[in-house]
């Protein structure tokens, strides 16, 4: 029988990570989690990961930990306005010490989650650049790997969830933006499934959820499974480009975060190809039970 392939999970113990740690347990792997607080990796560990603590911004924390990994999968990544640590540091330094550990130490895949449209908007936006420079870096590495671009997760829906449950729904632009987000469990599977997909291998895929929503429409469902008057505030994206202008010399990560949203508020849609099988609405009634 052949051995169980070993998964380096880092991000594990965040919203995505967990998923695919998880169902990567669930699927037979032997799961390494990288995480900087073991505690919060109790549950992994009582399900039967090894936990690796470490911090991938410190790249002497990962030196010698990565033998035997056969496929690393990152989706670290900054998700704060705070000023530090820097997009710089988490989204491009992190990521090419987990590349650079994994290519000293022989591991054969990197499965990377980016962003969808990242590497078109990357000019325009310096946190996409910082993880486009890390695919980049892996296309010219030599490792086998697969990049996936998903267009927003559910945990992103639940922040929207939580301004129309305190009483205002913020609205980009006209509203009018389509996307279809996923599910962390649904990205998770499909992320594990190109392990052993070799038309993922060396390649790139965008991918979404299986509903279709403008932005308003978000707002809608999340009132509707509220039993609430909607409640609209609308924010114009010429307002969130122009205060990303002004706090740039202060908080590139702020500014960064903000031409995002002016983007999505912006653009026509942000569609990827349609997977999985978890439902918004059924999200939201689960939130709205809490």
């Amino acid at each position: 029988m052949s051995r169980k392939k070993r998964i380096l999970v880092a991000g594990a113990t965040g919203y995505l990570g967990g998923y695919v740690a998880s169902g990567a347990l669930d699927k037979g792997y032997r799961v390494l989690a990288l995480a900087r607080d073991r505690a919060k990796a109790e549950a992994l560990e009582a399900k039967g990961a090894e936990i690796l603590v470490a911090d991938a911004c410190d790249r002497s924390s990962l030196t010698g930990q990565f033998e035997a990994v056969d496929v690393l999968v990152s989706s670290i990544g900054l998700r704060s306005m705070k000023a530090s640590p820097s997009f710089e540091e988490v989204d491009f330094r992190a990521n090419m010490n987990l590349l650079e550990e994994g290519l000293a130490a022989g591991v054969g895949h990197f499965i990377f989650v980016s962003v969808l449209k990242g590497e078109q908007l990357r000019g325009s936006i310096p946190l996409f650049d910082a993880r486009e420079r890390v695919v980049d870096a892996l296309k010219v590495s030599g490792m086998k790997y697969t990049v996936v671009r998903p267009n927003g997760f559910f945990n992103d829906m639940a922040a929207m969830f939580i301004m129309a449950k305190q009483g205002r729904f913020v609205i980009l632009g006209k509203g009018d933006t389509r996307i279809n987000p996923i599910h962390g469990k649904d990205l998770a599977r499909s992320i594990l499934d190109s392990i052993e997909d070799e038309s993922r291998w060396f390649s790139e895929y965008d991918i979404g959820g299986p509903e279709t929503f403008t932005l308003k429409e978000i707002g809608e469902l999340a009132y509707e499974c509220l039993g609430r008057k909607p409640q609209y505030y609308y924010l114009p994206t010429s307002l969130l480009s122009f205060s990303a202008t002004v706090c740039a010399p202060f908080n590139k990560n702020a500014a960064s975060i903000l031409r995002a949203m002016a983007q999505m508020g912006s653009a026509r849609d942000m569609l990827a190809p349609r997977y999985g099988e978890e439902s918004l609405r059924d999200f939201f009634k689960k939130l709205a039970a809490c």
